[in-house]
């Protein structure tokens, strides 16, 4: 699950923005490059923060996303992937599908760049404002067309050769996400609210 997977699953738990921001803050602060503990954040977002790891959890243990990954894996057998890349972008697409569906949410949204106005006081780190900045960006908005989504999943493999694919193949993976689209689309809110049920 990524961070507005993360956002919308802590905003049915809380959506206080300070336990939104720590929610989602295990991944901003990779993305940024930098490394704090809990014990470096107040104590509101360090309950999100606690929260991320439980929601984690769940999420890749429900039968839907479960489902989900097997049934693109499956359709990607169609394509030239190898077994390990085949793997890697099913499990990231379907994600990466659920996040563009969030997209669409727009309380959601509105929570996440709530909990962006508190980020500032989470580091001075200049990587830190760079990024809320680009995130600061984020609005409620249609659909990404399937070739955007694949080519974010390419970029996201490709940190791992193992996993990495040319980018010719970004067509057919594109062709396989959006047909799986309206699947993720059906069950993103019961996902959610599962996920979210799990958090104590």
């Amino acid at each position: 699950m990524n961070f507005l997977g993360h956002a919308a699953v802590a905003r049915r738990h809380d959506d206080d923005a300070a336990f939104v921001l720590g929610a989602v803050l295990p991944d901003l602060l990779p993305m940024a490059g930098l490394r704090l503990t809990r014990d470096d954040v107040p104590v509101r977002v360090a309950a999100g923060w606690r929260s991320h790891h439980h929601a984690d959890a769940a999420f890749h243990e429900s039968a839907a996303f479960r489902d989900g990954v097997h049934a693109l894996r499956t359709d990607l057998r169609a394509t030239t992937l190898t077994t390990g890349p085949r793997r890697a972008v099913a499990h990231v697409g379907w994600e990466l599908l659920l996040d563009d569906t969030l997209m669409a949410d727009t309380e959601t949204i509105v929570v996440f760049r709530a909990a962006l106005a508190l980020a500032p006081s989470i580091s001075t780190d200049p990587r830190w404002h760079v990024l809320l900045d680009r995130l600061a960006t984020i609005r409620p908005g249609p659909p990404a067309t399937p070739e955007t989504l694949a080519e974010r999943v390419r970029r996201a493999v490709s940190r791992r050769p193992r996993l990495a694919f040319d980018e010719a193949l970004v067509p057919s993976v594109a062709d396989v996400l959006a047909r799986h689209r309206v699947r993720v689309q059906a069950v993103a809110p019961a996902v959610l609210a599962d996920v979210a049920a799990t958090i104590s």
